[in-house]
């Protein structure tokens, strides 16, 4: 074991380091392990996130980011929220599918084919959201008398269905809970 020759191991520095730079942990981590090992909303002990940033390899399913715990005092929730721009992904979908909070990009063109009579439904998971939290989806997918469903959204799919059908939604916390409010 290695010592700075004050007696401090190398991994303790590299600890030290990693608290004074507010870190969480020194290592990168997926969406998955940050929400089981770091969890927020209204968990108790989630205030000792605050400020704090984590590393994350698999933000929006592609991109390594940098993510930070704020607070929002109206609803008492922390969440994580990326301290880079957000971007856009183009997302397959080929079965029902449920968009997560950090697994998934805010913006997406959503791709693939829907056949005749087939449907297919879109879920915006509302865990770990975070409050503003801007959602925009837009139907790029083919379809012949299918219909895609984005739920929660006061979207309904005949709307929707057409080429270019486009959604904006924010994360609203003012009622105290999560909801979807629709924009566009």
């Amino acid at each position: 074991m290695e010592t700075d020759g004050g007696g401090m191991t190398e991994d303790a520095i590299k600890a030290m380091i990693a608290a004074g730079a507010g870190f969480v942990s020194q290592s990168s981590m997926t969406v998955d392990q940050l929400h089981a090992n770091y969890p927020v909303g209204l968990t108790p002990g989630a205030a000792a996130y605050r400020g704090k940033y984590a590393r994350i390899s698999d933000y929006g399913g592609y991109v390594d980011r940098v993510v930070r715990c704020d607070y929002e005092s109206s609803s008492g929730l922390y969440f994580w929220t990326p301290t880079q721009p957000e971007y856009a992904r183009s997302v397959p979908i080929v079965g029902d599918t449920t968009l997560y909070a950090l697994k998934h990009p805010t913006t997406m063109i959503l791709t693939g084919s829907i056949g005749t009579g087939q449907s297919r439904s879109v879920t915006i998971d509302l865990a770990n959201r975070r409050p503003g939290e801007i959602i925009e989806l837009r139907n790029n997918m083919s379809t012949i008398l299918g219909s895609l469903n984005i739920l929660g959204t006061g979207l309904g799919s005949f709307l929707f269905n057409t080429l270019g059908g486009y959604s904006r939604t924010v994360v609203d916390s003012s009622s105290g809970v999560l909801q979807l409010v629709r924009l566009q």
